[in-house]
């Protein structure tokens, strides 16, 4: 994948600052569940009209909820 990193191997620390940011003040539930509900919402309203190239952002979306759902199971114990 293009712009792939290992992220054990990140050394901007800035980066790093705002990944552990992100994590400790998200709610990661909530924000899941609210943007995936916007996106299907979306969808529905804009079906016919969806935008070129709007099926590989999909994917991305995808990406993004999967670590929405592995930040939520880190901050519920799981």
């Amino acid at each position: 994948m293009e712009g792939s990193i290992n992220i054990d191997s990140v050394n901007d620390g800035q980066l790093k600052d705002a990944l552990i940011h992100f994590v400790n003040n998200c709610n990661a539930g909530r924000l899941s569940k609210g943007l995936r509900n916007i996106l299907l919402d979306y969808i529905r309203l804009q079906f016919e009209v969806l935008p070129v190239g709007f099926e590989e952002l999909l994917g991305d979306f995808f990406t993004f909820f999967e670590l929405m759902d592995a930040i939520e199971k880190v901050h519920n114990g799981g």
